[in-house]
């Protein structure tokens, strides 16, 4: 759905708040993928000279063994700042507009209208730069999937933007739960990316984790983690975060659902 932004307010309700890229976060991207450009173009010049180079003193059967690992440097390079500056491009212009009864995103002069119950899914997804447990940076990235199949990304380069996540998880969780629930209480299976909630438990592929065995629940450092009680013979089952849609939902459903053997 795409529509004016001054149009959307009067079905989404007033304005909350709105969030923009935070200062510096373009540019940042910008320079990065400018510098990356530079070192291609070097590496193209160090290219040409040494092919330059092969040809005369060699002959041009040596030219390819001595210009091609340069050659593949700068073209892999030139990729690289290329992304650097479309994602520095495309975060200078979003803005994201928060609704008392939804969001508005806008990418230069389009908008888009989504309101929360719209909303069929939730990706959250975090990357820790650095080694084990001691990182030194932290790119979060969320993604929503609306119910005909559109997705737009948010990522933390916007101002306010934990802020922003939980207002979305407080716009969409609660209907998404009644929702689960009746579905569960109908003895349906719940199906959240890679598991199944069933009324016999947790489903991954042939593993099955019975409710009567599930010990803790919980996320830990970008995975959904699932332990048996202790002493029981039972899987231990382990998904990333990223690819469990409405994963908050998914844990909150395990627990109730464990605390009520």
């Amino acid at each position: 759905m795409t529509t004016a932004p001054s149009r959307p307010q009067n079905r989404l309700g007033p304005v909350i708040r709105e969030h923009r890229p935070r200062s510096g976060s373009q540019r940042g991207f910008t320079l990065t993928g400018w510098a990356i450009m530079g070192l291609a173009a070097a590496a193209g010049i160090l290219a040409a000279g040494r092919g330059l180079f092969a040809y005369q003193a060699y002959g041009p059967l040596a030219v390819d063994r001595w210009a091609a690992p340069a050659a593949y440097a700068a073209g892999i390079l030139a990729l690289l700042g290329l992304v650097f500056l479309l994602i520095g491009r495309v975060q200078g212009r979003v803005l994201v507009r928060q609704h008392a009864r939804g969001l508005v995103i806008e990418r230069g002069r389009r908008g888009s209208a989504i309101p929360w119950d719209e909303i069929r899914a939730i990706h959250t997804m975090s990357i820790r730069y650095g080694p084990g447990r001691l990182p030194w940076g932290r790119q979060d990235e969320l993604m929503l999937i609306t119910r005909d199949g559109r997705r737009y990304r948010l990522h933390q380069a916007l101002t306010d933007f934990d802020e922003l996540v939980a207002a979305i998880k407080q716009g969409v969780y609660p209907r998404l739960l009644e929702a689960y629930t009746q579905s569960f209480n109908q003895a349906q299976p719940l199906p959240f990316g890679p598991l199944q909630l069933t009324p016999s438990g947790i489903v991954n592929g042939r593993k099955t984790l019975a409710w009567a065995d599930v010990g803790l629940a919980q996320l830990d450092q970008g995975m959904l983690v699932v332990k048996p009680k202790e002493g029981r013979r039972a899987p231990r089952l382990r998904f990333p975060v990223r690819a469990v849609p409405n994963v908050d939902v998914c844990l909150q459903l395990i627990q109730e659902l464990t605390s009520s053997q």
